[in-house]
């Protein structure tokens, strides 16, 4: 069954009502099938009635008001945080001036979907020579002073098959949602006209793919021209040069761009001293060909160039998984998912401490994983003397000290480690490594500030492993990318990329394959086989709110909800927290299950997931926790809590129900209205199932992970 996909339509307009009413018809007259179109109007002051028009013609159209002083990019940006607040699929941003094909909304999607982490625009043609090209794929360079765009080419020079380039101009813009989230919006501060020359190429170097798919054609009526400079009075001239940020001819603004987009900050000083010299030339009305101009060649001939520009020559053969605690959870099996994407490219190992846990172990080898100990591990308890923290301090110290001489004897000269240590905290042994190898961190939760002097450091540090070029940062989430933004310089937090927590849909759907008996299980297991039950995952902790799930089950006990709740853990809580549970009185209706009991390979944990009909987690501190996303992928209806990376998956109302942490009451809420509306249990489930298959299968969200690999020196 395809899944239907929602498409928010962008269009910042001034005083162009005709032109607007006419892209709106051509726009809701496009091809739509599969696609949920909504469109936004941004009505920046228009005096001639546009918005009045849009109402009578399209009352559909949401219209977002503006003062007249927006101009394009913050007229953009406007609509685009309005589309954002539906949850779409994938924002369209055009410009009301552009004619399009019928089928160019499709085909764009299409490109998308097969080509997961992209962003995607149209062919874009002029309306009155629809033959010839209008600013596609246009080249940076530091010898032509910036962008550069293609003047002379036509539907007989361009590639066939869509492909890569440098930036795609804003005429028409097919942007996947979690693009804008992730990397953010244009910069309406520095260029107020021009947004578009540097936020597509800032979403590159954040790993997502830029993408022309010849088959979409869109045609544009550039009706807007600058005057040239030596035609103007000196004060004019100095007017576009350097006050008017608008203006296409600002200096200020070209250095802004420059700065952003090259490859490197002396390269974007070289390129904007080369555009400086050029605008002067020229100001002094000199013609000659410096910046030079002229014809680049057939687009069909330079994809080739782009490609070896980013594809390694000889990546490392091997990848080491590392980390240096016994504790495990949602992180390593991230690190799961990922191996089984790159084991076919790579020779994959893991480097553990001794005494991790067997089924942690055999769930590694049951993926072909080279399993390696060393004789030391963190101690990540919490708490205690004075004493007590110096002598954790000292063998943590020790651990990287031992794990380092491990890393030392292999031939790291072909070896990625991707590692969950945080280069902010890591000890000093570990952090030499950190400067001289190849080295994938990925931030799993958002990074909290710490204490006086205690932050400025880790920042510092942190700050400083960015600026390695054998370090790449990830961030399994939005939440914990947009933590890091204290942390890092404009140019290093641009880097980093998102790469979601995933399920293995195949796997998900093998799954549900299998034969069940459930209430057959649910005896076995000591589950009531009345009623309904509810399933968490996970560490029995508080920090995933164990507490507040016991007191909303206590209220449902009282209120006579017939409801049971089974709380699947790896392993068996202390004998403190046993008696703590076992005075809420809930007996059976409330059992922790270990390993022991529902099994030790991770199909078991699917199986045991399956014998639910609802999923609660009301975690106080996350990062996008996996059995979350495996419980959508199910088809689950999910309870959980508005924390950290949550709401990117699970949209109250939509996809799954929130509550605010620490509420057990709204907790208790949320559970009645699930156990007293079936139908609305099967709509969430239905609508997560095809979220969590869909935007966060593991064959998309792992993409930047490997693209970080691919990119590495």
């Amino acid at each position: 069954m395809q899944v239907e996909r929602n498409v928010a339509a962008v269009a910042p307009v001034h005083n162009r009502r005709e032109k607007t009413l006419r892209w709106l018809k051509d726009l809701y007259c496009a091809e739509r099938i599969g696609l949920n179109l909504s469109a936004i109007v941004v009505d920046d002051g228009s005096t001639d009635g546009t918005a009045v028009a849009v109402r009578a013609r399209f009352p559909e159209v949401d219209i977002v008001t503006g003062d007249g002083t927006l101009w394009y990019t913050a007229g953009t940006n406007r609509g685009v945080e309005r589309a954002l607040t539906r949850d779409p699929d994938y924002v369209l941003t055009m410009n009301d001036d552009s004619r399009m094909d019928r089928s160019f909304l499709v085909r764009l999607i299409a490109c998308a979907e097969a080509n997961p982490r992209s962003i995607v625009g149209p062919l874009l043609l002029l309306e009155t020579e629809p033959d010839r090209l209008f600013q596609v794929a246009p080249e940076w360079r530091v010898r032509w002073g910036g962008w550069r765009h293609h003047t002379d080419q036509t539907l007989a020079s361009i590639p066939a098959e869509a492909w890569d380039v440098e930036l795609i101009v804003g005429n028409c813009v097919l942007f996947p949602a979690e693009a804008l989230r992730e990397c953010g919006l244009m910069d309406e501060f520095h260029l107020p006209h021009y947004g578009d020359a540097e936020l597509t190429a800032r979403m590159r170097k954040a790993g997502w793919r830029l993408l022309i798919e010849p088959g979409a054609k869109v045609f544009c009526d550039p009706t807007r021209s600058w005057p040239a400079l030596r035609s103007l009075p000196p004060r004019e001239i100095w007017h576009h040069l350097w006050a008017d940020r608008r203006s296409g001819h600002n200096l200020r603004s070209r250095i802004f761009t420059n700065w952003r987009v090259a490859p490197s900050r002396l390269a974007g000083v070289a390129a904007s001293v080369v555009s400086i010299a050029g605008l002067c030339m020229r100001a002094a009305g000199f013609r000659g060909l410096w910046p030079p101009t002229g014809s680049l060649g057939p687009l069909r001939e330079r994809p080739a160039l782009l490609h070896a520009r980013v594809t390694p020559s000889s990546p490392p053969k091997t990848i080491s998984f590392v980390w240096p605690y016994v504790e495990w959870g949602g992180v390593q099996i991230y690190f799961l998912n990922v191996i089984r994407q790159a084991k076919g490219r790579f020779h994959v190992r893991a480097i553990i401490p001794e005494g991790s846990d067997p089924g942690l172990v055999s769930y590694l080898e049951a993926e072909g994983v080279s399993v390696e100990t060393f004789p030391d591990r963190w101690d990540l308890s919490q708490g205690g003397t004075s004493a007590r923290k110096l002598l954790r301090r000292w063998r943590k110290v020790r651990c990287d000290a031992r794990l380092l001489r491990r890393l030392l004897g292999k031939d790291l000269a072909m070896t990625i480690l991707q590692v969950d240590i945080d280069p902010s905290m890591a000890g000093f042994f570990y952090f030499v490594l950190l400067f001289s190898r190849r080295v994938v961190y990925t931030v799993h939760t958002a990074m909290r500030p710490m204490e006086g002097a205690r932050d400025w450091l880790a920042a510092w540090r942190f700050s400083l492993a960015a600026r390695r070029r054998g370090l790449r940062i990830l961030a399994a989430n939005v939440d914990a990318k947009k933590s890091l933004e204290r942390r890092l310089a404009p140019r290093e937090y641009a880097r980093v990329g998102v790469s979601y927590g995933c399920v293995d849909s195949t796997e998900i759907r093998s799954v549900e394959a299998l034969p069940l008996d459930r209430a057959a299980e649910r005896r076995r297991l000591g589950l009531s086989a009345e009623g309904l039950i509810s399933v968490t995952v996970g560490q029995f902790i508080p920090r995933k709110g164990c507490w507040d799930l016991l007191e909303a089950a206590s209220e449902a006990e009282r209120a006579g909800l017939h409801l049971s709740f089974a709380w699947l853990a790896n392993y068996t809580p202390g004998e403190a927290d046993l008696r703590r549970v076992a005075g809420f009185g809930l007996g059976s209706r409330f059992r922790i299950l270990t390993p022991r009991e529902f099994g030790p390979a991770r199909r078991d944990v699917l199986m045991a997931l399956r014998l639910g009909d609802l999923f609660a987690l009301p975690s106080l501190e996350e990062g996008l926790p996996l059995a979350l996303l495996e419980a959508m992928a199910l088809g689950l209806p999910c309870v959980s809590t508005t924390v950290n990376g949550i709401p990117e998956a699970l949209v109250d109302g939509r996809t799954g129900l929130l509550v605010p942490p620490s509420r057990p009451d709204e907790l208790f809420r949320a559970f009645a209205r699930l156990t007293s509306d079936s139908t609305l249990r099967m709509r969430l489930g239905a609508a997560a199932r095809a979220r969590a298959q869909g935007r966060f299968d593991v064959r998309q969200a792992t993409l930047a992970t490997l693209r970080a690999y691919d990119g590495l020196p």
